[in-house]
């Protein structure tokens, strides 16, 4: 986890999400990043909330949807860029992945893409 979240240009921190234990699997933070407690709770809601099923429901009846819920999601703050991605090989993990604002949003979708992978790969 530290050496991926190295690799990433501007990345501050990195984590890996069980969403329904509610806990970090694990979390590397290259600089002090405000309520990480407050990231990992808000992983499991966006992915497992009570409120998400609703909306889950809307989007598998949208064309072209290919699958229950969402896979990843990308939240843009003032000061921050948060890429939350669920695991293709298990729906209850999430790498959290937070960026200053500044970062190149394609870049960090696609840099934590590659994390995840690797990530997983190592899992199995």
């Amino acid at each position: 986890m530290r050496h991926t979240a190295r690799e990433l240009s501007g990345c501050l921190a990195m984590g890996y999400v069980d969403v329904v234990e509610q806990r970090w699997v694990a979390l590397h933070e290259e600089e002090s990043v405000p309520s990480t407690e407050h990231l990992r709770q808000a992983a499991g809601d966006l992915f497992r909330g009570n409120r998400v099923a609703p909306i889950n429901g809307v989007f598998e009846q949208a064309p072209g949807a290919q699958g229950p819920a969402p896979r990843e999601l990308l939240m843009v703050f003032d000061s921050l860029v948060h890429v939350l991605q669920r695991s293709p090989d298990d729906p209850d993990r999430v790498l959290v992945a937070v960026f200053r604002s500044s970062a190149n949003l394609g870049v960090a979708l696609i840099k934590t893409r590659a994390a995840l992978e690797a990530l997983t790969a190592s899992e199995a």
